[in-house]
């Protein structure tokens, strides 16, 4: 056997080894014949892969891919958090819980700015990692235990003006997080956004609530 390149050398046990990139030949001989070439086998061996546009190209599809898991289905995670497209706006489902501070109001999702009108039932529960959370203006509602066992959440600034009816803030949304916590809310919406954050609310009796300033 022989090798018409040398990028390919062989030992003597028959091992054939690349030794840089490119085409090689290998000829195998038929000893019987006068060692006329009884076949050949072509061999590309690869080198090092360079970076290049369309590698970044694809980079970016990737990394699309990982912001949006599913964009049939309307659901998003980006940086740890998972919403769900709700008409032309979106809904947190799924809190981070890497995170010890976070903001509920809008999400970037490939470029866009979305609203987010609603936090979903259990969104941040046993989130222990969180101590405080911004509620912006955007949101609408708050689900059920969205915040159950939130044990070291002390501040939570509420900016949302539309948090005045008991239909807009869960049952127990509130529960078990830290008793030293302290609410603040908005000045404009203050006496009416209070009467929500009751018992059912899951807000308890050492729990401050005050207003915005």
């Amino acid at each position: 056997m022989t090798t018409h390149n040398n990028n390919i050398t062989y030992n003597d046990k028959g091992a054939f080894y690349a030794t840089g990139a490119g085409e090689a030949t290998i000829y195998v001989y038929d000893v019987s014949t006068s060692l006329h070439a009884a076949g050949a086998i072509n061999v590309t061996v690869a080198g090092d892969k360079k970076s290049t546009s369309s590698d970044e190209e694809k980079n970016k599809d990737e990394k699309k891919k990982d912001e949006t898991s599913s964009s049939t289905s309307g659901t998003y995670t980006i940086d740890g958090s998972t919403y769900v497209k709700f008409g032309s706006d979106m809904i947190l489902k799924k809190a981070a819980t890497t995170k010890t501070s976070m903001t509920v109001n809008t999400v970037t999702i490939s470029g866009k700015k979305y609203k987010v009108v609603a936090i979903a039932d259990s969104a941040f529960k046993d989130n222990i990692k969180l101590k405080k959370v911004t509620i912006g203006a955007n949101v609408q509602s708050i689900g059920q235990t969205a915040f159950l066992r939130c044990k070291n959440l002390k501040t939570v600034t509420i900016k949302s003006k539309k948090l005045t009816k008991n239909s807009t803030v869960g049952k127990n949304a509130f529960k078990t997080i830290n008793k030293k916590a302290t609410i603040k809310v908005v000045s404009s919406a203050f006496t009416k956004t209070k009467k929500v954050l009751t018992k059912k609310a899951g807000i308890a009796k050492t729990v401050k609530i005050k207003k915005l300033s």
